[in-house]
């Protein structure tokens, strides 16, 4: 993933996190607390019910992060984590940003498609421009 990319997604006013379940229903849910680690996407689950379900039977999953008319589609898999080295340092990084709330686990979303999803497909120029 290129730097621009991990720098936007981590900046973007929104962003949502799409899964599907092992019968074909989609799911898609806001995310907030985002980190990349080796180009890898990492999300926080608080709460989320259906998502890590979905995850746990079908790793392909669509993240999506913008700010007005700008941002980026990714397409990867996922792999769900409530224990090691990067959810160790996800639960003491929300632990001094978020105190009170509890880490379930983290999505480690590995890219494998990346698509400017701007109207004129120019996301990494208006990005910098700002």
């Amino acid at each position: 993933m290129e730097k621009h990319v991990e720098e936007f997604i981590l900046s973007a006013d929104s962003k949502a996190l799409a899964t599907i379940s092992s019968l074909g229903v989609l799911n898609v849910v806001p995310v907030s607390s985002i980190r990349v680690f080796d180009s890898k996407i990492v999300l926080v689950n608080y709460f989320m019910d259906k998502t890590f379900q979905n995850i746990i039977s079908n790793d392909q999953v669509a993240f999506v992060a913008w700010s007005k008319m700008i941002g980026y589609q990714i397409k990867g898999k996922a792999e769900y984590k409530d224990s090691g080295e990067v959810f160790d340092t996800v639960v003491s990084w929300i632990r001094e940003t978020i105190p009170g709330r509890v880490v379930k686990g983290v999505i480690m979303i590995t890219p494998i498609e990346i698509h400017d999803i701007a109207p004129d497909k120019k996301t990494k120029e208006h990005f910098s421009a700002q």
